[in-house]
């Protein structure tokens, strides 16, 4: 029987549905990969029905080994298609029982792991920062008391991922762990879905204080109803970095291509090259320095707090946009820092050398890199999805403005 029975649980969250009283189902959708495994079961189809003689054949041709390939070949697209087009994931939570159940086959089930619900403690929104391949994903798991994690979906959107793992954790009273950002948050079942402003009100101020750092590169204005913080647009690299490119190019690279390519040709080609390449390359380069080196004076974030919301406005040269979110849809603000970022890295890097060579070279590599990788920002989380501004700033200074706007939301 459900726990919360006293307390009426909203909609389910799709694709979540409650199939029975105490059962909640969730079948993973296919996606695109229905639409693959339609278009090969078809093509294999089409070419079994070819090889039966079923289907005319216009191939010129007429070995005795054609239908046999084309046979194959159709075997091999509609095995293909079939797995794709027909295969079905689904996971049921059984509330009577305290038992989940992850089935997998093609149409009916094939396989099934069951497991019981009192192995795990706690419900866990994760961060995957992908890679070149895959996008940023949010998964959402079951954390085991013993052995790995259950996972229960992924999601690319932070704001369904979220949905999801709130809506768990007040079916199974287990605790929602947040671990997208740098700070681990823990919120119980029964303050699932607060405002970051009513999760902080028993929160003694002076646990979470934060010094404020001997330097800022942006601008923090204090008033009795709400805080103003301008953030400047950074440039990762040094200004004299950014001028040596279109230099270099300008006296160097283009003269010689012009020279190169005026060879035997008439009159004043040299000089239409030369017009070509400064308009293909000067141009553009021209404007990366100039971006890079004013970038404080043309690009500025201006971020407005209080206990009503956060009104943000971007300006990029001539580019400007505002964004407001409510307090009420506020859930947490927080940074991600260079350092969580390279912790993963660093344990796959240095795992994957060997032992007499791993320590003294990967702590020199992480070293360099992390001067050089941008820091990622704060990040606001709320409802809609995540918000994120303040990239490049260091770490010290990130985590003072999250407490800034931390106190400016929460009204204290």
């Amino acid at each position: 029987m459900r726990t919360n029975a006293d307390k009426p649980l909203p909609p389910a969250p799709p694709p979540f549905r409650w199939t029975a009283p105490d059962i909640l189902e969730l079948r993973e959708p296919n996606g695109f990969a229905v639409l693959f495994g339609a278009s090969f079961f078809l093509a294999g189809f089409f070419l079994f029905l070819s090889a039966i003689g079923v289907l005319p054949s216009q191939a010129e041709d007429k070995s005795k080994w054609a239908p046999m390939l084309t046979g194959l070949l159709s075997l091999v697209l509609l095995g293909f298609g079939s797995v794709l087009f027909f295969s079905r994931r689904s996971l049921k939570l059984d509330l009577s029982r305290r038992s989940l159940t992850r089935q997998k086959g093609l149409l009916i089930p094939m396989h099934s792991e069951i497991r019981l619900l009192s192995d795990f403690s706690a419900v866990v929104l994760a961060y995957d920062p992908g890679d070149s391949d895959s996008p940023v994903r949010y998964p959402v798991r079951f954390q085991a008391i013993q052995g790995p994690e259950f996972v229960v979906s992924t999601d690319a959107q932070f704001s369904e991922s979220l949905k999801r793992a709130e809506y768990l954790s007040k079916v199974l009273r287990l605790p929602l762990v947040d671990t997208t950002t740098d700070h681990r948050t823990v919120v119980a079942p029964e303050r699932v879905g607060e405002a970051l402003k009513e999760r902080l009100q028993s929160v003694n101020p002076q646990t979470e204080h934060v010094d404020r750092p001997p330097e800022l590169r942006s601008e923090v204005t204090m008033a009795v109803s709400q805080t103003t913080i301008v953030l400047f647009g950074t440039s990762i690299v040094p200004p004299v970095f950014t001028a040596l490119g279109p230099v270099f190019a300008l006296l160097f690279v283009m003269p010689t291509l012009v020279r190169l390519l005026s060879r035997g040709a008439p009159r004043g080609t040299g000089s239409a090259i030369l017009t070509f390449l400064v308009l293909l390359v000067g141009v553009p380069a021209f404007l990366w320095w100039f971006n890079g080196t004013f970038s404080r004076r043309i690009s500025r974030t201006t971020v407005i707090a209080s206990p009503a919301g956060l009104a943000i406005e971007q300006k990029h040269f001539l580019r400007r946009s505002r964004t407001e979110v409510s307090g009420a849809d506020i859930l947490d603000v927080d940074c991600r820092s260079v350092e969580s970022a390279w912790q993963s890295a660093k344990t796959v890097f240095v795992g994957a050398m060997p032992l007499s060579q791993s320590m003294p070279q990967a702590r020199w590599i992480f070293t360099v890199l992390k001067k050089l990788v941008p820091s990622q920002g704060i990040i606001v989380k709320s409802r809609q999805g995540l918000i994120t501004f303040g990239e490049g700033l260091p770490e010290v200074e990130l985590r003072y403005l999250v407490w800034i706007l931390r106190r400016a939301l929460t009204g204290r």
